[in-house]
């Protein structure tokens, strides 16, 4: 039992400094430039450790995305009914800020190969769109036009507020994108 214990915690310990290399690397160039021999040596690990994780740096950025979007998807899913944008908005805003890093290299206009909230928001558009379209007067495909519209502007603003290091709260950016949110609701969907 303790040698797995041993075992997990030298994974969890060589993951980590892989993944904190190559945020590191990726300040200076793009992923695409970075080596498996620079990462290693960024993180002081051998190529053979690496190897036994991922088969390239992008491999590893890839495998940090998806932990990023599911973890992220768990925490919409968990309060996608709730009544409240903000309560939502709020989670998912201090989640980022939590998750600094991360964030910074997804968003990264130079890394960034595919858009992680983008994806989120396709995810999650069919289950929203026919919620919104039982509450509204508007006929679906215009609700799904508003959702893509609301969805692009939001992840827009977050992007935003992550490339210009958290500036503010996610108190902060989560109200700012709620009152918006709410607005546009009420006028497209109920007017």
């Amino acid at each position: 039992m303790k040698s797995i214990s041993k075992i997990d915690r030298r994974v969890k310990y060589t993951k980590a400094a892989l993944r904190k290399s190559l945020f590191e690397l990726m300040q200076e160039k793009s992923i695409t430039s970075i080596t498996v021999t620079e990462l290693c040596k960024q993180a002081d690990i051998n190529r053979n450790t690496f190897y036994s994780h991922y088969r390239s740096p992008d491999e590893l950025l890839s495998s940090i995305e998806g932990e990023f979007t599911r973890a992220f998807i768990h925490k919409v899913e968990q309060s996608l009914d709730h009544p409240r944008y903000n309560d939502l908005m709020y989670r998912l805003c201090a989640y980022l800020e939590q998750n600094r890093d991360t964030c910074r290299a997804l968003v990264s206009l130079e890394n960034n190969q595919e858009d992680v909230f983008a994806r989120i928001h396709h995810y999650f558009r069919p289950r929203i769109v026919k919620k919104w379209a039982a509450e509204s007067v508007l006929d679906y495909s215009k609700v799904d036009s508003f959702y893509v519209f609301i969805a692009g502007g939001s992840g827009a603003l977050i992007k935003e507020w992550v490339e210009t290091d958290f500036q503010q709260s996610p108190e902060e950016i989560s109200s700012m994108i709620e009152n918006i949110m709410i607005t546009l609701h009420k006028h497209m969907l109920y007017n």
